[in-house]
């Protein structure tokens, strides 16, 4: 990758891509509506050209794969290499969702993402996601059993949302009552709960998902009031929940918790009747059930019972029924973990040999450029030198003295390049030790995604120190390709913006693949382009688009 330094765009170019995100959450379940919103942004992208709306057209690509993370997860690192922290909202996104994909099978990399997310959306202010960052931080930590930490950043996320959020707020005093309630604290757990039902029980603003939400309270609260041994009012409370998700097969993932806490409670009080018909029930919606973990803790509740009943054979088997979706849901499992693991490593190596072949490319033709301009250099200084003994013999000490200045400047120069041609060397060879470790790290199937990141910015690190130490030499040849676009404008107004881009490229003699890979398109594509300057600048096939741009 080329780096170069980042313009400072207008704060509405990320309030574009804010509501614009916000449009999308109202039809993420509608795909047709996805596609007509991809459909606009990308006309917006043919009609003006602006980079903008070709990260806008990217993110929402990120949509069509909302339930299907392994095809989403390369396309967001794709996005984040894209827009490479030219629009932060952007960047902001991404870190998010890598970072909640992550969430279950590898913790510490999900909260390495979110504390990215956290840091960029900070320097904005306390806008965009920055209160949604916090709560998904706050329930990373609680999943971590560090609860002090959990509480903070909930309190952090509660401070941020404003009085017409009061779902997220309502939330928050949710997971203040699963805090207490892992801290056996059931007095603070209740009063979190009855002041979240109060704020959406007072909303007159009602939606399916607050309605959902409030059916979810109503169950915690419930169970609050059963580890109070206020038997009756948890009773009335865990029906309200029940009852009102039993008809609904969307909801019978929710209604499996409540089932258990119902028995609990059934147990408790004696109430065998009710018992039995909780377990007929539990049988009934089984074969309905998708989740094989919802059908291992189904399974659990009704094993549980015939334990009680002292029921031999019922016991085995269920016992063995159990046996079975565990295997199946671990081997699943493990298959979901390598194939994620194996994306992501994909994309990891796709990118850093796309890179080191690049850069190899790249480097031989900066060392050719650089020697060129030195040989230059070495020449014009040689004919000056003969330019001034010739021209004024009289004046022989002085132009001796010129002589012995501009000899050290000529081997000041050769220096330079021969330690420019060393340190070249030294980095391409660095790079192939770098990518044969790393292929041989995937063919011994011990790679580690986190490890492997950890490893792969610190070698990064290391490779453009190289860069750096060189930046001086190498960057006197840009302000040539400055005057050849200045220049090339002037003459060939007729070309875009895009195009003026290409010839630098085609002017340097790069190939289509090598183009293709800075550009992040097609070689196909490539090819076009050079057609159509090649048609805007010239009527004559026998000439050659590298050598037009060569006379310019």
């Amino acid at each position: 990758m080329i780096l170069m330094s980042v313009p400072v765009f207008a704060q509405s170019d990320n309030d574009y891509f804010f509501e614009l995100s916000k449009e999308i959450s109202h039809i993420q379940d509608h795909p047709e509506k996805i596609k007509m919103l991809y459909k606009r942004e990308i006309k917006k992208l043919r009609q003006t050209n602006d980079f903008k709306f070709l990260i806008s057209s990217r993110y929402i690509q990120l949509f069509f794969y909302l339930k299907e993370p392994l095809q989403q997860i390369p396309l967001t690192y794709e996005l984040l290499s894209i827009n490479d922290n030219r629009y932060p909202f952007i960047s902001i996104a991404c870190n998010f969702s890598i970072a909640l994909k992550f969430e279950k099978n590898s913790p510490k990399l999900a909260m390495q993402y979110i504390d990215k997310a956290i840091i960029e959306n900070e320097k904005l202010g306390k806008r965009y996601m920055l209160p949604h960052i916090y709560h998904a931080k706050g329930r990373f930590f609680f999943n971590a059993s560090d609860f002090k930490n959990a509480e903070l950043f909930f309190h952090k996320a509660l401070k941020l949302y404003g009085p017409d959020e009061k779902l997220y707020t309502a939330s928050m005093y949710n997971n203040f009552a699963l805090i207490n309630d892992k801290l056996n604290q059931t007095g603070s757990a209740i009063k979190n709960l009855q002041k979240g039902i109060h704020i959406l029980t007072n909303d007159t603003v009602k939606t399916r998902e607050k309605k959902m939400f409030l059916d979810r309270m109503t169950g915690n609260l419930g169970y609050g009031y059963f580890k109070n041994k206020e038997y009756a009012k948890a009773e009335d409370l865990l029906l309200q929940e029940f009852n009102s998700n039993r008809s609904n097969i969307d909801y019978y993932p929710h209604i499996i918790k409540t089932s258990q806490h119902l028995s609990d409670l059934y147990y408790a009080t004696h109430q065998k009747d009710k018992i039995l018909q909780m377990i007929t029930f539990l049988k009934e919606i089984e074969p309905k059930l998708e989740n094989i973990s919802d059908k291992i803790t189904l399974n659990e509740i009704i094993r549980n019972y015939y334990f009680t009943q002292n029921d031999l054979i019922h016991l085995k088997l269920y016992s063995k029924k159990i046996e079975k979706l565990n295997h199946i849901f671990n081997e699943e499992n493990s298959k979901k973990i390598q194939i994620l693991s194996d994306t992501l490593n994909h994309y990891l190596v796709k990118s850093i040999d796309e890179k080191y072949e690049f850069n190899e490319k790249l480097q031989k033709k900066k060392f050719n450029f650089s020697l060129i301009i030195g040989l230059i250099i070495l020449f014009t200084s040689i004919i000056i030198i003969i330019s001034l003994i010739n021209r004024n013999k009289s004046q022989k000490e002085i132009s001796l003295q010129k002589n012995i200045i501009l000899e050290k400047n000529i081997n000041l120069y050769r220096e330079k390049i021969k330690y420019l041609q060393q340190s070249i060397f030294l980095k391409m060879e660095a790079e192939k030790i770098f990518i044969d470790n790393l292929r041989e790290i995937k063919k011994e199937g011990s790679i580690n995604p986190e490890t492997l990141i950890k490893h792969s910015f610190l070698k990064i690190n290391k490779l453009m120190e190289i860069d750096i130490r060189n930046f001086d030499l190498i960057s006197e040849s840009y302000a040539e390709n400055e005057e050849f676009l200045i220049n090339l404008s002037a003459i060939y107004p007729q070309l875009t913006n895009k195009e003026k881009k290409l010839c630098i490229y085609f002017r340097m003699d790069l190939s289509s693949k090598e183009i293709a890979a800075l550009e992040n398109t097609s070689e196909g594509t490539v090819r076009v382009y050079k057609t159509k300057i090649r048609n805007k600048m010239t009527d004559d096939k026998d000439i050659s688009l590298h050598t037009l741009l060569n006379k310019v």
